[in-house]
């Protein structure tokens, strides 16, 4: 709506996070991230991340996309590297996720993060 909207975007003009992070997402079923009322989430995460928001911020918030396809894309297109990960890791698609983390910058925190979770054991990938 808009004033989740309006609300979100004064909050982070002062770097209130944690308050912007309350207006968006709440506990879904199972303990997972859903995005609350008839926020467009996407257009929210875009948002934040024009504020300069921190990572971790940035990462609850996208976990609120509902589709993993879309989740991935803005994901990307944010420079979200650990909800890339996340997504690859959860389609087992060690092919794309290898691709990944090799376009990353070696021993970065994101390239660290993919590489731990290519050496997983208990991984059945699909490729």
């Amino acid at each position: 709506t808009q004033s989740t909207w309006v609300a979100v975007r004064a909050r982070a003009s002062v770097f209130a996070w944690k308050d912007c992070e309350a207006l968006l997402v709440g506990k879904g079923w199972m303990g997972g991230v859903k995005a609350k009322g008839d926020v467009d989430i996407m257009e929210m995460a875009t948002v934040l991340h024009d504020a300069k928001c921190p990572p971790e911020t940035l990462s609850l918030v996208l976990q609120a996309v509902e589709s993993p396809s879309d989740r991935l894309d803005l994901a990307k297109k944010l420079g979200a590297a650990r909800v890339v990960v996340d997504v690859m890791l959860a389609q087992k698609d060690r092919v794309a996720l290898q691709s990944f983390r090799d376009s990353l910058t070696k021993s970065s925190e994101g390239w660290m993060y993919a590489d731990h979770a290519l050496s997983r054991t208990n991984v059945k990938w699909k490729n």
